[in-house]
């Protein structure tokens, strides 16, 4: 998956959880622990997705300093 896509994923992730977050203000407490646990898995998701998005970010940067080093 490629970066503008973990973006716009995450954006997704967020508005369904702003969404469920909305909905949980108005419900009964019957409905708590399934938005609760709903939450948790996109936040869960969101977690990957950046951890994905830094990693990334870390290789392109070892990379770039091994090319650099290696030219001086």
């Amino acid at each position: 998956m490629d970066r503008q896509t973990r973006f716009l994923w995450m954006r997704d992730l967020l508005a369904h959880i702003t969404t469920c977050y909305d909905h949980w203000q108005e419900a009964d407490p019957s409905t708590d622990q399934f938005l609760a646990e709903t939450i948790k898995r996109d936040l869960d998701d969101f977690r990957q997705l950046c951890d994905e998005i830094a990693e990334e970010t870390s290789s392109e940067h070892a990379e770039l300093l091994q090319a650099s080093g290696s030219q001086g």
